[in-house]
């Protein structure tokens, strides 16, 4: 009786010291590493810092990466990454305001191949009381009780439309916000990641209206034109600019009429 007794109060202890943050960059990454080979969800949930959460936040956090989990055969890597340079801790969309749990110092990248290919995995993380996490998101409800809000989109189309800073103004649930979007140098070299549809620079938002947005080119060697759409690609924009030519600025502001799309 004595050495079960031993065995379980060692297994407790056990128990107990996995449950605790891992303390160093590289710990985390071996922890983070071995929670998604082994698809142990209790352990990515160790692993994140929910606090603030609700029980429906945690629902749909949990429906959103636990079938990506599931579907992983390999783990091809684990790395930490600065944050990208258009992150945005905070949302709002649909009546709420989504921001991250503990603000976050850089990205945890998980890349695997499962049934369906190559994914990407992972998200924002934190130290917190010298701790590393995984954060994620918590809402807010406003009270908004106008009409749901919807992907808006800004469409640059061109040559050099990766070299052009994009400011956007808009409304989501009644509240207004900003977003930009600029072209980062790396070793003297301008590089940006946006996301590419159709050979277009696309950014979406989700919100009620668009207010504003300045296109920006301190660059000859560009011909971009600026299309809005108040709602995803490819459906036919509400305002298309005349061509930026090189070094200048294209200028919208609500209500203003573009140039015929026909």
């Amino acid at each position: 009786m004595k050495s079960y007794r031993l065995i379980l109060m060692f297994l407790l202890v056990c128990t107990a010291c996995f449950a605790e943050p891992p303390k160093t960059k590289e710990d985390f990454l071996v922890a983070v590493r071995a929670a998604y080979e082994a698809k142990d969800l209790k352990r990515i949930h160790e692993l994140t810092w929910e606090k603030g959460m609700s029980d429906a936040d945690k629902k749909m956090d949990a429906g959103s990466w636990e079938p990506m989990v599931a579907n992983i055969k390999k783990i091809e890597s684990v790395t930490l990454k600065p944050l990208p340079t258009n992150y945005q801790a905070v949302l709002i969309g649909n009546g709420k305001r989504y921001e991250t749990t503990y603000p976050a110092i850089g990205m945890v990248e998980i890349n695997t191949s499962g049934d369906r290919g190559s994914i990407s995995l992972g998200g924002p993380y934190a130290v917190i009381d010298g701790g590393y996490y995984m954060v994620t998101s918590k809402s807010t409800d406003l009270g908004w009780k106008g009409p749901h809000d919807k992907m808006l989109s800004v469409t640059v189309t061109g040559k050099g439309q990766d070299k052009v800073a994009i400011h956007v103004k808009y409304n989501a649930s009644g509240v207004d916000l900003a977003s930009d979007e600029k072209p980062t140098v790396v070793a003297g070299k301008e590089t940006t990641p946006p996301t590419v549809v159709s050979g277009s620079r696309f950014k979406g938002v989700l919100g009620q209206y668009i207010e504003e947005v300045t296109v920006v080119s301190n660059d000859d060697d560009v011909d971009v034109t600026l299309e809005l759409r108040d709602q995803q690609y490819p459906a036919e924009p509400f305002y298309k600019s005349h061509p930026l030519q090189g070094k200048g600025q294209i200028v919208y502001k609500k209500g203003d009429k573009g140039v015929s799309s026909k």
